[in-house]
């Protein structure tokens, strides 16, 4: 009796840590979805758009990202703009606005999707000249 036991514990366990610690066998979507997409970086760029200023105030807007649940606004004034050499805006909301810039410089800006899984890609770049 005692060996069926054991045995039938063994399998138990093994059952619990299969399921709670490796997954099993799971798919993303059964491991956890975010806004009914699996989990895992978003992997949709935002598309980004921003209104032309008369002030030295920028607005951008995106469009959201299916999973997201916060953005990142990297900017710079010189093209090229990237997350390793923009400067970062964490958890943006959308629409944001960016203010004080300097009149009549041209900016560059993307955006990025975050979650808990981590960053998308940026999105393509676009450029505002501030004032004009």
């Amino acid at each position: 009796m005692k060996a069926k036991y054991r045995y039938e514990l063994y399998i138990t366990l093994t059952i619990i840590f299969c399921m709670v610690v490796v997954g099993c066998g799971s798919t993303n979507a059964q491991k956890g979805a975010i806004g009914g997409a699996a989990a895992g970086v978003p992997n949709t760029k935002p598309t980004v758009k921003a209104t032309t200023p008369v002030t030295r105030d920028v607005t951008l807007t995106w469009d959201d990202v299916p999973g997201a649940t916060s953005y990142n606004i990297y900017w710079s004034d010189k093209p090229g703009v990237t997350k390793n050499n923009g400067t970062k805006i964490s958890n943006a909301q959308n629409p944001h606005k960016i203010a004080e810039l300097k009149k009549g410089k041209k900016y560059y800006f993307v955006v990025t999707a975050v979650n808990a899984s981590g960053e998308s890609k940026g999105s393509e770049e676009i450029s505002i000249t501030v004032g004009k």
